[in-house]
């Protein structure tokens, strides 16, 4: 039997973009079609699914209706209004530690979980604040200012000796606003 009132926040899902098939379709939440919430809810959660570069990875499924975006699942569901779709910019595959400032303070207060994985105090409030709790498991704060290449837009492959123009897609991974690039 399915169980109803079930609370789902604070969790950071991810889509594994390597596992790619043409049968297999990746989601962050599925729930059958005659499911429902009761009391319960699914909020603050991150569903980062990047479908632009993964046409199996959806936020989520209900029954067999696939939602690619955020706002579709929000909308057909009516769950996740105060949900993000951000990559959470893990230290790395073996260590889920998230560093990205989309992730950071975004989080429900949740009674009786005080501390994250690390034994840090959980943030204290609800946001927008500065003392909000942070989506996932770990309590982190970012760093200010640190820009880089999150991908090699052109060329496309490889290009022969000498001056050859490369285009490159810069990210701001911080918590401040990045003015320039030079």
């Amino acid at each position: 039997s399915l169980e109803n009132d079930v609370s789902i926040a604070n969790n950071i899902f991810v889509i594994d973009q390597n596992s790619n098939s043409t049968s297999l379709y990746n989601t962050c939440i599925n729930i059958p079609s005659s499911y429902s919430w009761g009391s319960g809810y699914c909020d603050f959660n991150d569903m980062y699914a990047p479908n632009s570069s993964n046409s199996q990875s959806y936020v989520g499924v209900v029954g067999s209706t696939y939602y690619t975006t955020l706002t579709d699942w929000n909308t057909a569901t009516s769950q996740d209004a105060n949900s993000v779709n951000e990559d959470p910019s893990f230290t790395s595959t073996t260590d889920l530690h998230a560093t990205s400032s989309k992730v950071n303070g975004k989080a429900k207060v949740l009674a009786g979980f005080p501390t994250d994985i690390d034994n840090q105090t959980r943030g204290t409030s609800t946001p927008p604040s500065n003392t909000a709790a942070d989506m996932g498991a770990d309590e982190f704060t970012p760093v200010g200012l640190d820009a880089g290449i999150s991908a090699i837009v052109a060329p496309a492959s490889y290009f022969s000796a000498g001056n050859n123009n490369v285009n490159v897609r810069l990210k701001n991974f911080g918590l401040n606003e990045i003015l320039t690039a030079d």
